[in-house]
């Protein structure tokens, strides 16, 4: 089957596709909920525009590949995807809404017009007689590309996660411990309750370090140091 080169050209095209979509959905999840504090349903919501343009490109690219061909409306599609994939990247901060939305709704319409012709030019080459078995594989590779998404994408980002929080971690810690000893010795309380608060604030160290290796216990598959 691999001969063909159209089946295998179109295999990656379906696998990339794939990657990208639900790799991009993971870190826009995250993305929602922790720095823009949105719940689950909100999120939900949020990702609406996107399904709808989807719905809207995909029957679309059939009016356009009979006037323009497949191969030009699957490349149009994609360089969409790598532009909204760039505008994204640029946009992910916590006060950007309408600049991603935009972003989402251009994502939306390279998916639509990419994968609603990639299956076709995917099979063009294949005998009819083995086209039950192009199609089998054509689904196999999007389920791969899905998983692959969410895996390499989740690794490198819960990796990142890991190493910004010991960053954090090494420096915000000590500074609490060591500004509570401060407040204390500077606050109208008992001598011996600033004793107290006194070995509270030497345990600073102690607490990072204990911090930093629970961090490095629990992302050590994904730690990217």
């Amino acid at each position: 089957m691999l001969r063909y080169r159209g089946f295998r050209f179109g295999l990656l095209t379906i696998m990339i596709v794939e990657l990208g979509e639900f790799g991009i959905v993971l870190v826009l999840s995250l993305f929602f909920q922790l720095a823009k504090q949105l719940d689950a349903f909100q999120t939900g919501l949020t990702f609406l525009p996107l399904a709808i343009v989807i719905l809207i490109a995909a029957p679309s690219a059939g009016i356009l590949s009979s006037r323009i061909g497949s191969k030009w409306v699957v490349t149009t599609g994609m360089v969409l995807e790598a532009v909204a994939l760039f505008l994204i990247s640029q946009t992910m901060y916590a006060d950007a809404t309408w600049q991603l939305f935009a972003a989402l709704l251009i994502y939306g319409t390279g998916v639509g017009l990419a994968i609603a012709q990639v299956a076709n030019i995917t099979l063009t080459d294949i005998p009819p007689e083995k086209s039950g078995v192009g199609s089998g594989a054509t689904n196999t590779i999007r389920q791969l590309g899905s998983s692959l998404g969410i895996a390499l994408i989740g690794a490198v980002l819960f990796g990142t996660f890991a190493s910004a929080s010991k960053t954090l971690v090494d420096v915000r810690i000590p500074a609490a411990f060591t500004q509570f000893g401060k407040d204390a010795d500077a606050a109208n309380i008992a001598p011996v309750s600033k004793k107290f608060a006194a070995q509270i604030a030497g345990f600073g160290d102690n607490t990072r370090q204990a911090v930093d290796n629970a961090l490095a216990a629990n992302n050590s598959d994904f730690t990217t140091n």
